[in-house]
């Protein structure tokens, strides 16, 4: 990871740490009240582990996910290693080089069938992806907003300003997108795994139906679905974390393309608990850091492609609540 990217990621959790101090005068004078000095989270009290030796008996263990979660993201995608069908088509000018993307998305789920502790779930989800090429972004106009993408863009803002750009951001991505992929699918999901330990996750089959398009490229979108299974973390500091395998069709490929096999890998974690923010971010933050990684393979001698995602999740309600 760009050692850039990391230092916004870094920067989004760090609360502003303020000193103050004042100098007795010589002699007793009137002094102005002070201004208010914004303080950083401290954790008054060490947090508390529930006890889910005995499954059921806790409403913090099992599987807490609300019947409807919705969020939006900010990161970056790595071309590296994609495949030069994959490069070509999303960049067909500059294919060799521009490896870099700076993407923005909502994506959400809906559990239509049974509730937290059922035994067996169906649920609907969605995704977007937009991307912009870094050669689209004018980083040396003042007047741009400064995307991830940009080399001058290090984050060396405050946290508020950074969070407060988010919004900006966003839109410039939609905006300008180049390549906007999309994906809606239905998820069966069985009994909870590990329903005794913090990190209880389900197993899934899900059916994903999905696009690729690029703009000004005068061809039809790319058609990408896939079957795959899976388990999924249901709660604890890796909640949504998941790992899937699968096979699907693909149009992007002129060979083999409908039979591919998928790879997708998603970690997300609860910033308190990684180590040296526990004091500076509280637990259940609604701005989780990410990291995705996809293969698409078609097991012999054709083109395969391999993709990483890497960023900024914010829950919907992040703006409402106005804090971290």
């Amino acid at each position: 990871m760009r050692a850039r990217i990391v230092a916004v990621t870094v920067i989004l959790f760090l609360a502003s740490v303020a000193g103050f101090g004042q100098t007795p005068a010589p002699t007793p004078v009137p002094t102005p009240a002070p201004f208010p000095v914004p303080q950083s989270y401290v954790q008054a009290t060490p947090d508390v582990i529930p006890d889910c030796t005995q499954p059921g008996t806790n409403p913090a263990c099992g599987d807490q996910r609300s019947s409807f979660i919705a969020s939006a993201y900010l990161g970056e995608a790595v071309d590296n290693f994609a495949g030069d069908t994959t490069l070509k088509y999303l960049n067909p000018q500059d294919a060799n080089s521009n490896l870099l993307r700076a993407i923005a998305g909502v994506d959400f789920q809906y559990r239509l069938t049974g509730d937290k502790s059922s035994r067996k779930q169906l649920w609907v989800y969605g995704q977007t992806v937009y991307g912009v090429r870094s050669t689209d972004v004018d980083c040396k106009n003042p007047n741009t907003v400064q995307l991830s993408v940009c080399s001058n863009n290090i984050g060396s803002s405050t946290t508020d300003t950074v969070l407060k750009g988010a919004p900006d951001q966003f839109i410039a991505i939609l905006r300008g997108a180049s390549s906007l992929e999309a994906f809606v699918g239905a998820r069966y999901e069985t009994a909870l795994l590990q329903a005794s330990t913090k990190s209880p996750a389900r197993i899934f089959v899900d059916l994903q139906l999905g696009f690729l398009s690029v703009a000004g490229s005068g061809t039809d979108a790319v058609d990408m679905h896939h079957l795959g299974v899976g388990a999924v973390a249901v709660n604890g500091m890796f909640q949504q974390s998941f790992l899937e395998v699968g096979i699907g069709k693909d149009d992007l490929f002129q060979r083999h393309r409908n039979r591919r096999l998928i790879i997708d890998g998603y970690l997300s974690v609860d910033p308190h608990y990684i180590p040296g923010f526990q004091n500076v971010v509280g637990a259940g933050s609604r701005i989780r850091p990410f990291i995705e990684l996809t293969g698409n393979f078609d097991g012999g001698h054709g083109s395969d492609s391999i993709q990483t995602y890497f960023g900024l999740n914010f829950n919907l309600d992040y703006w409402r609540g106005g804090g971290r």
